[in-house]
């Protein structure tokens, strides 16, 4: 009984940890696609992306993957790892750090995507409704890093059923509100072509291989640094 409370009270913190810094990371995300745009604007660039566009990746990329971030399982070696301290806090500074790196390379990306397609096809609300959907896929690719310590397209990618139905729900809605017409009049978006769809995905991929590889070299760290303490120990 003991052994399955620890691991319980473990994935519930571990869950929650997952759902503050994911969220936080976005918003980050959005306040530096934000800050991009306001130095564009001296240099002739229009602002890339609107309030009612900010408000959908809340409701739309964010709300109902991180609800469903909540019901992931426990990782297999969770209980292999030692007691945490009960006075460490879920921000630490290099939380904190994590999480301004990762918003930046979001914003930054999804900045990157509009400039190109405003300076290609001059269409703004095509380029605005390209830097809304590169956010969201920024998100995406930083949620799925984040809920496991392993390789994120691994086993664990399928351990949770809500969160799959939860991204093909976003998804879903991502495509009415680029291509039926009374969404593009209210939402300000803009129908996209097939090869449009290669800038968002590109920003998305490229968040998702940047985060696994510093994790990849945390990981690598924490490994020497164990195997380094036990051979003192020895």
């Amino acid at each position: 009984t003991i052994v399955i409370a620890v691991k319980e009270g473990r994935t519930i913190f571990r869950n929650l940890e997952k759902t503050i810094k994911t969220n936080l990371s976005s918003n980050v995300a959005e306040l530096t696609c934000v800050l991009f745009g306001f130095v564009g604007v001296f240099f002739g660039a229009p602002i890339p992306i609107l309030a009612v566009q900010i408000l959908l990746i809340d409701l739309v990329g964010e709300m109902f993957p991180l609800i469903m971030l909540t019901y992931d399982p426990a990782e297999s070696k969770m209980m292999l790892e030692p007691p945490r301290n009960p006075k460490d806090k879920i921000l630490t500074k290099d939380a904190m750090l994590s999480i301004a790196f990762a918003g930046t390379l979001m914003g930054l990306l999804a900045y990157v995507a509009f400039l190109i397609s405003f300076l290609s096809y001059r269409q703004y609300e095509r380029a605005i409704t390209i830097t809304f959907i590169s956010v969201v896929f920024g998100q995406f690719a930083n949620l799925l890093s984040r809920r496991t310590v392993g390789n994120a397209l691994g086993k664990y990618l399928v351990s949770n059923k809500y969160l799959l139905g939860a991204f093909s729900f976003s998804i879903s809605c991502i495509l009415l509100i680029v291509y039926i017409p009374i969404c593009n009049l209210y939402f300000h978006t803009a129908p996209l072509h097939l090869y449009d769809w290669i800038l968002p995905i590109s920003a998305g991929a490229i968040c998702l291989t940047v985060y696994e590889l510093i994790k990849k070299r945390k990981l690598t760290k924490t490994g020497l640094k164990r195997n380094h303490n036990l051979r003192r120990l020895l």
